[in-house]
C-alpha cells in the first residue's frame, strides 16, 4: 500500500523528530518511498504545503529500497517519523501497538475522512481507524460483449488508451 497513514500523534510521544525549530516553527519529518517521479512529486506538495503553512517546515525522508526495514527500525529505537507512508503488511501491526494514531474520532470532525469505498477503511478494532488506502487498484479489468451491447454501449477499441498514444488498434481481450 502506498497509502499516507498518521505517525505522528505515536511519534511525538516516541521522541520522533517532530518538534520546534527556529523562530518557532514546528518542523516534522516524512518518510515515503516510490520512484524518482513520486519523489519530485511529493517534495513539490511539501513545499506548496510549506507555502500555506509557513510556521510549519517538513523535512522529507526519501527511502527508495528495504523501506519496511528501515520504517521498523525507527520504531522499534523509538525515533518514528511524524508522517509517512506505511506498507499494509505493517499497517495493522503498527496500529494494534498503538504507533499509529486511532483515527476513528476524527472521521466527525474533518468530513473528507468519510468519503472513501468502505473497503478502502483499515479498521482494526471496533471504532479503531489507522488508516484510508490511498491506492484501491483494478489489477485486471474485462467485460462480456453480450451485456455491453444488451445495455446500448460501445464498448471501446481500447480501453484504457495507451498514455501518450491516443486509442490502439490493439485488441482488447473478452469474453
Amino acid at each position: 500500500m502506498g497509502g499516507l497513514a498518521a505517525l505522528g500523534a505515536a511519534g511525538a510521544a516516541c521522541g520522533s523528530g517532530g518538534g520546534t525549530g527556529a523562530a518557532g516553527t514546528t518542523a516534522l519529518q516524512f518518510m515515503y518511498w516510490g520512484s524518482t517521479f513520486e519523489k519530485a512529486a511529493v517534495e513539490k506538495m511539501l513545499r506548496a504545503f510549506e507555502q500555506k503553512n509557513p510556521d510549519i517546515k517538513v523535512k522529507p525522508v526519501f527511502t527508495p529500497d528495504e523501506y519496511e526495514v528501515k520504517l521498523n527500525s525507527l520504531v522499534a529505537g523509538g525515533r518514528t517519523p511524524d508522517l509517512g507512508y506505511v506498507p499494509m503488511s505493517m499497517s495493522f501491526r503498527l496500529a494494534e501497538q498503538g504507533n499509529l494514531v486511532n483515527l476513528f474520532p476524527y472521521l466527525q470532525k474533518y468530513p473528507q475522512l468519510a468519503g472513501y469505498l468502505p473497503d478502502a477503511y483499515l479498521w482494526y478494532g471496533k471504532d479503531k481507524l489507522h488508516g484510508v488506502s490511498t491506492a484501491n487498484e483494478i489489477e485486471l479489468l474485462w467485460y462480456s460483449r453480450s451485456a455491453i451491447a444488451a445495455a446500448g454501449i460501445s464498448p471501446p477499441r481500447r480501453w484504457p488508451p495507451r498514455p501518450g498514444r491516443g486509442t490502439s488498434s490493439s485488441r482488447t481481450r473478452t469474453s
